[in-house]
């Protein structure tokens, strides 16, 4: 009932001022789930989840172009960044299923000369991370409040010196293989370098 006051009091000082309070785009009776910019808030869960309408154009984005037989670079860019990138805040993991997408999508930029109408091969970790959207998104939230963390890992690079990470007391690092030289600073193929990281 305060709130409800409160409201009635915010919404006549704000038309007393000029101002025009839209009553379709407003919320005006308290709720504890609302729909915000295509996400559900819901302060009982204190979860955030995509709307059903979102979450089925975005299942059905990655199905497309997964099962696509001739995928433009635009096509995938628009689902990376038209609806994936857009859907983090209520996909709690999606922003670890990205990274081979956009990599592909920045590869065949780069080789067809900025054509986004080119044609683009996805790799098979690419069509993985497209996998996990397809079996996860229905269903996936995140919190509104960070949870607290297990474990806390930090790494870092240069690529002319050498690695480094720590994880808890433990320390591990090392200069970079002459075969890893060649490697972009940011490459995703981690697994190479799995054993080195053991004792983390």
């Amino acid at each position: 009932s305060h709130c409800m006051q409160n409201v009635q009091e915010t919404v006549g000082l704000l038309r007393k001022l000029g101002f025009l309070v839209h009553p379709t785009k407003s919320a005006l009776h308290p709720t504890q789930c609302i729909q915000y910019l295509g996400v559900m808030i819901d302060s009982v869960s204190m979860k955030v989840t995509l709307t059903r309408e979102r979450s089925k154009c975005l299942l059905e984005a990655c199905s497309n172009a997964l099962h696509s037989n001739r995928l433009s670079i635009r096509s995938l860019a628009q689902v990376l960044m038209g609806k994936m990138v857009a859907s983090f805040p209520a996909v709690k993991f999606g922003p670890l299923h990205y990274s081979h997408l956009d990599n592909n999508k920045t590869e065949a930029l780069r080789e067809s000369r900025g054509n986004f109408d080119g044609l683009i091969i996805l790799s098979k970790e690419a069509k993985m991370e497209l996998e996990w959207w397809v079996a996860n998104v229905s269903q996936a939230y995140n919190h509104v409040y960070p949870t607290d963390q297990d474990i806390t890992l930090s790494s870092d690079a240069s690529s002319t010196v050498g690695w480094g990470c720590k994880c808890d007391d433990i320390r591990s690092g090392g200069s970079w293989l002459p075969e890893e030289k060649e490697f972009h600073i940011n490459n995703s193929i981690t697994w190479n370098y799995a054993p080195r990281f053991s004792r983390c």
